[in-house]
């Protein structure tokens, strides 16, 4: 049986499903890329995001790296760079 290691530890993107959406695992996400929530938190909205840039995954697929996460838990991440102001603040 092959030893296999999580692909995640230096970054790279899992085969997801989608080939053009690429996974990381939540210790592993490139800078630049936010979930919604963190955005709020900069005092931005998602702007120009057109949608997804990459799937953030859950904690139970980090022990299957092989496998795409389509777990209700995993988020999404969007751009900083194309993130604008929030114009409106809900206090």
């Amino acid at each position: 049986m092959l030893a296999t290691t999580s692909r995640f530890a230096s970054g790279r993107p899992s085969e997801s499903a989608n080939p053009l959406v690429s996974e990381y695992d939540r210790s592993a996400v490139p800078e630049g890329l936010a979930t919604r929530r963190q955005l709020r938190d900069m005092g931005l909205s998602p702007g120009s995001n057109k949608g997804t840039v990459a799937i953030l995954r859950c904690k139970w697929c980090s022990y299957r790296p092989h496998l795409s996460c389509n777990h209700p838990a995993r988020g999404f991440l969007l751009s900083i760079d194309l993130a604008k102001p929030n114009c409106c603040s809900w206090s």
